[in-house]
């Protein structure tokens, strides 16, 4: 039976005071993903895409409607309760890396076991591991300031993975980055979905991006309107992707 990491049930987020300027950002979002899933998030700007990313990031909660992440139901836990779940079962690759200026890479990638005491000898272990396999072994020793965009975007995500959560969320990951650096994280993100069945959830706006998920949910004024699933090559699903956006008028 495969295992359920997330489940989303009538999800409504409502902003501002009842009868006075109320925004509906989720209307009623209901779905599932599977681990070891490649998920991805699209649709324009107010669609509510960065609403659900910051719910199911812990940041924001839901006005009604249900989600659950690993069996854990996130309205039974305290703001000490979402923050330590937060730090153990979810991974965070933003648009803007995020590195602290003043730490290595090297420390960068281990905040995460730090704050949760882990022994030198085990962080040391597993921030060789992630970075051998994000391919920045080399500047681990360096500072932010000295490496390439592509470079630090690859120490973000090895921070976020380092942890090994059970969730990785990416908002906008390769906005800030090149094309080149953009492909090459993105095929570090699906390798590590295929070969260690990390469960990815990204919201985007840019088709290439979501051409290397395994399925795409469009959101459209707070709704889920639409899913595909890649069956074919991740070119022929690009081509699709960008069909549903030209269908839609959510190409931004």
């Amino acid at each position: 039976m495969v295992e359920k990491i997330v489940t989303i049930q009538h999800l409504q987020k409502i902003y501002g005071k009842k009868n006075e300027n109320e925004h509906m950002a989720l209307k009623d979002v209901s779905f599932e993903v599977d681990k070891g899933d490649f998920v991805g998030i699209m649709g324009p700007s107010g669609s509510g895409k960065t609403t659900l990313l910051n719910i199911l990031a812990t940041l924001d909660t839901a006005t009604k409607g249900s989600i659950s992440i690993t069996g854990q139901d996130l309205s039974m836990l305290d703001t000490n309760g979402l923050a330590e779940f937060r730090s153990q079962k979810l991974g965070f690759i933003f648009q803007h890396f995020n590195l602290l200026d003043n730490l290595s890479i090297y420390e960068n990638i281990a905040l995460p076991l730090s704050l949760q005491n882990e022994s030198s000898v085990a962080i040391r272990t597993k921030v060789e591991q992630i970075a051998k396999t994000l391919g920045i072994t080399r500047i681990l020793n360096s500072y932010p300031n000295e490496v390439s965009g592509g470079q630090q975007q690859r120490a973000a995500a090895a921070r976020a993975l380092v942890h090994q959560p059970d969730l990785l969320l990416g908002d906008e990951p390769t906005g800030a980055l090149d094309s080149k650096n953009a492909q090459s994280l993105l095929e570090s993100m699906k390798a590590l979905n295929e070969e260690a069945l990390v469960t990815i959830l990204l919201v985007t706006h840019d088709a290439f991006s979501a051409s290397y998920c395994k399925r795409i949910l469009f959101i459209k004024d707070g709704l889920l309107f639409k899913e595909i699933l890649r069956t074919g090559t991740r070119q022929e699903f690009y081509k699709e992707i960008l069909s549903v956006l030209e269908e839609y008028s959510m190409a931004e």
